[in-house]
């Protein structure tokens, strides 16, 4: 098993994985107030060819470890996260 970080030293590129284990992107950016502790989110790369851009709120993040963050839903769920925009963001 991977050891736990933190979300102030995750760093893009970092694989972000599905509950049931398929890989969904890459980090693009991590979201939230540093000073204040507060974890919005990220930003994802995904897509076949990383050309797409996903956001996923920190609610829907189960863990961060030093292999992946992994997340609360399945594979098949993910396409309701192309509906969620990032705290400040228009809604698409």
């Amino acid at each position: 098993m991977a050891d736990p970080i933190s979300w102030l030293v995750l760093e893009p590129g970092h694989t972000v994985l599905t509950s049931d284990g398929e890989k969904l992107g890459t980090v693009k950016e991590v979201l939230g107030d540093t000073v204040a502790d507060i974890f919005d989110g990220l930003r994802l790369t995904t897509g076949s060819l990383g050309m797409d851009e996903t956001y996923v709120p920190s609610e829907l993040i189960d863990s961060i470890d030093t292999e992946a963050v992994r997340l609360k839903i399945a594979a098949a769920e993910s396409d309701r996260l192309d509906r969620l925009s990032p705290p400040g963001e228009a809604t698409r």
